[in-house]
């Protein structure tokens, strides 16, 4: 009975060290692949133009602040005026991951980018429907 005791305890204390063994592996995988949703690959970037253009006021903004983090915008990387040129990184949803000349990484909004823009148009309030709607602003603007 004994002897069967002991086999039952390290047949379970074998499959615990496996399971935890198991555990560890999945949590190391895990941490290393942390933050790699905000990487991109410079190899596709593509060289784009920063618009400092507001449709709804026609008037320019006198910088674009580039953000550490789109959702939580907590600090700014660095400014941006109009007409700078940047390479676009990689875009999620509305925001867009960019890098300036200098090799500083940091996020904006898409309506920002001047091609972008020209494509989808810009987010401009409309009282009539009570949401926003994007309109194309004049090219020679951006």
């Amino acid at each position: 009975m004994k002897n069967q005791m002991k086999k039952s305890f390290s047949n379970i204390h074998n499959v615990s060290l496996i399971f935890l063994t198991i555990i560890i592996v999945c949590l190391l995988i895990d941490c290393s692949n942390k933050g790699d949703e905000g990487k991109t690959n410079s190899a596709n970037a593509v060289e784009v133009t920063i618009t400092a253009y507001d449709l709804a006021s026609d008037s320019y903004l006198n910088h674009i602040n580039v953000w550490d983090d789109y959702d939580g915008r907590n600090k700014i990387i660095t400014k941006l005026y109009h007409r700078d040129k940047v390479k676009m990184l990689k875009r999620v949803g509305d925001g867009v991951i960019i890098e300036t000349p200098d090799g500083k990484v940091g996020w904006l909004s898409y309506f920002f980018i001047k091609e972008i823009v020209l494509k989808e148009g810009m987010p401009v309030w409309n009282d009539q429907s009570g949401s926003f709607t994007n309109q194309i602003p004049d090219p020679t603007k951006l």
